[in-house]
């Protein structure tokens, strides 16, 4: 096994990885939020567009939030890991299994 040491992490792609994670959920969100609106729009229940409403916006102020979040989070990993080190991974090659 051999150990490798992370010393820096692409701030751009841990926000990446964070849309992608969350485009599932949020998606799921937005989808519910429409369709409720839609359902209180159509029988002039307006309790329903005023509690799923939100629903429509709140994954974009969750992707920008979560995601400022996430790469203030690398900016500091990477900053603290040049003075104290980074984090100590094992990996195994393929080859080393077969053997």
């Amino acid at each position: 096994m051999n150990q490798v040491e992370v010393k820096r992490v692409g701030v751009k792609s841990v926000f990446k990885v964070l849309v992608y994670l969350l485009s599932l959920p949020l998606s799921i969100f937005f989808v519910v939020g429409i369709v409720a609106s839609v359902i209180g729009m159509s029988t002039s229940q307006l309790d329903w567009v005023a509690t799923f409403g939100p629903f429509i916006i709140m994954p974009f102020f969750f992707i920008a939030f979560y995601g400022l979040l996430s790469m203030l989070i690398a900016a500091v990993y990477n900053f603290l890991a040049k003075r104290f080190g980074g984090l100590k991974l094992q990996v195994q090659g393929l080859e080393e299994k077969a053997e």
